[in-house]
Protein backbone atom coordinates (compact mmCIF):
# COMPACT_ATOMS: atom_id res chain seq x y z
CA UNK A 1 0.00 0.00 0.00
CA UNK A 2 2.90 2.35 1.02
CA UNK A 3 4.58 1.71 -2.56
CA UNK A 4 1.07 2.69 -4.28
CA UNK A 5 0.83 5.80 -2.35
CA UNK A 6 4.63 6.51 -3.49
CA UNK A 7 4.15 5.46 -6.85
CA UNK A 8 0.89 7.68 -6.91
CA UNK A 9 2.53 10.65 -5.36
CA UNK A 10 5.53 10.51 -8.15
CA UNK A 11 2.79 10.71 -10.63
CA UNK A 12 1.77 13.90 -9.17
CA UNK A 13 4.62 15.45 -8.93
CA UNK A 14 5.46 14.79 -12.59
CA UNK A 15 2.81 16.21 -13.70
CA UNK A 16 2.76 19.32 -11.55
CA UNK A 17 6.30 19.59 -12.83
CA UNK A 18 5.75 19.26 -16.47
CA UNK A 19 6.24 21.49 -19.07
CA UNK A 20 3.50 24.09 -19.27
CA UNK A 21 2.14 24.71 -22.62
CA UNK A 22 3.78 28.18 -23.99
CA UNK A 23 1.41 31.15 -24.79
CA UNK A 24 2.15 32.76 -27.40
CA UNK A 25 5.71 34.99 -27.74
CA UNK A 26 6.18 38.70 -28.18
CA UNK A 27 9.16 39.61 -30.53
CA UNK A 28 10.36 43.26 -30.34
CA UNK A 29 12.19 45.46 -33.49
CA UNK A 30 11.42 48.86 -34.53
CA UNK A 31 10.72 49.85 -37.64
CA UNK A 32 10.29 53.00 -40.17
CA UNK A 33 6.22 54.55 -39.80
CA UNK A 34 6.13 54.85 -43.79
CA UNK A 35 6.19 50.74 -43.67
CA UNK A 36 4.08 50.07 -41.62
CA UNK A 37 1.42 53.35 -42.04
CA UNK A 38 -0.21 52.10 -45.69
CA UNK A 39 -0.86 48.49 -44.62
CA UNK A 40 -2.78 48.95 -41.70
CA UNK A 41 -6.61 47.69 -41.69
CA UNK A 42 -8.82 50.33 -39.92
CA UNK A 43 -11.37 47.49 -39.01
CA UNK A 44 -8.57 45.58 -36.90
CA UNK A 45 -6.56 48.38 -35.72
CA UNK A 46 -7.41 50.12 -32.06
CA UNK A 47 -5.38 52.98 -30.29
CA UNK A 48 -5.29 53.20 -26.71
CA UNK A 49 -7.08 55.78 -24.94
CA UNK A 50 -3.73 57.10 -22.45
CA UNK A 51 -0.87 58.68 -23.22
CA UNK A 52 1.18 56.52 -20.51
CA UNK A 53 1.18 52.84 -21.41
CA UNK A 54 3.27 49.45 -20.10
CA UNK A 55 3.03 47.45 -23.60
CA UNK A 56 4.10 44.38 -22.83
CA UNK A 57 1.70 44.88 -19.88
CA UNK A 58 -1.57 45.88 -21.92
CA UNK A 59 -0.52 43.37 -24.46
CA UNK A 60 -0.42 40.44 -22.10
CA UNK A 61 -4.18 41.50 -20.72
CA UNK A 62 -5.42 41.79 -23.96
CA UNK A 63 -3.75 38.01 -25.00
CA UNK A 64 -4.96 36.55 -21.42
CA UNK A 65 -8.57 37.86 -22.56
CA UNK A 66 -8.56 36.00 -25.91
CA UNK A 67 -7.90 38.93 -28.27
CA UNK A 68 -6.12 37.61 -31.48
CA UNK A 69 -3.79 40.27 -31.09
CA UNK A 70 -1.90 40.22 -34.28
CA UNK A 71 0.86 43.06 -33.62
CA UNK A 72 0.98 46.18 -32.00
CA UNK A 73 3.26 49.37 -32.25
CA UNK A 74 4.11 52.18 -29.67
CA UNK A 75 5.84 55.45 -30.90
CA UNK A 76 8.86 56.74 -30.41
CA UNK A 77 8.45 60.32 -31.38
CA UNK A 78 6.23 62.88 -32.00
CA UNK A 79 6.34 65.10 -34.53
CA UNK A 80 2.96 66.36 -34.81
CA UNK A 81 1.52 69.66 -32.50
CA UNK A 82 -1.10 67.81 -30.91
CA UNK A 83 0.28 67.75 -27.53
CA UNK A 84 -1.84 64.09 -26.69
CA UNK A 85 0.84 62.60 -30.08
CA UNK A 86 0.65 59.12 -31.12
CA UNK A 87 -0.99 56.89 -29.18
CA UNK A 88 0.14 52.85 -28.79
CA UNK A 89 -2.06 50.85 -31.00
CA UNK A 90 -2.90 47.42 -31.72
CA UNK A 91 -3.74 45.48 -34.68
CA UNK A 92 -6.26 42.50 -33.92
CA UNK A 93 -6.14 39.20 -36.45
CA UNK A 94 -9.77 39.78 -36.62
CA UNK A 95 -12.17 42.89 -35.47
CA UNK A 96 -13.05 42.18 -32.33
CA UNK A 97 -15.37 44.52 -30.04
CA UNK A 98 -14.20 43.20 -26.93
CA UNK A 99 -11.07 45.56 -26.93
CA UNK A 100 -13.00 48.28 -26.22
CA UNK A 101 -13.28 47.28 -22.58
CA UNK A 102 -9.90 47.65 -22.27
CA UNK A 103 -9.40 50.85 -22.88
CA UNK A 104 -9.01 51.01 -26.44
CA UNK A 105 -10.86 53.19 -29.28
CA UNK A 106 -10.94 52.42 -32.96
CA UNK A 107 -8.26 54.06 -35.11
CA UNK A 108 -4.57 54.17 -36.09
CA UNK A 109 -3.71 56.41 -32.81
CA UNK A 110 -2.36 58.75 -35.16
CA UNK A 111 0.99 57.06 -36.04
CA UNK A 112 1.48 58.95 -39.11
CA UNK A 113 2.85 61.47 -36.41
CA UNK A 114 6.07 59.21 -35.75
CA UNK A 115 8.84 58.62 -37.87
CA UNK A 116 10.13 55.30 -35.90
CA UNK A 117 7.80 52.34 -33.99
CA UNK A 118 8.76 49.82 -31.85
CA UNK A 119 6.61 47.01 -33.18
CA UNK A 120 5.42 43.99 -31.11
CA UNK A 121 4.58 41.00 -33.42
CA UNK A 122 2.72 38.18 -31.59
CA UNK A 123 3.44 34.68 -32.39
Amino acid sequence: MRQRQLAWAAVVLLLACGDAPAGPAIFEDVVATDAVIGRLDPARTYEYRFIAVRPESVLTTLLDAGLPVDEAYLPLDNLCLDPRGPAFTVVLVEPDVRVLAHDFDPGTGRLACATLLRRFRVR
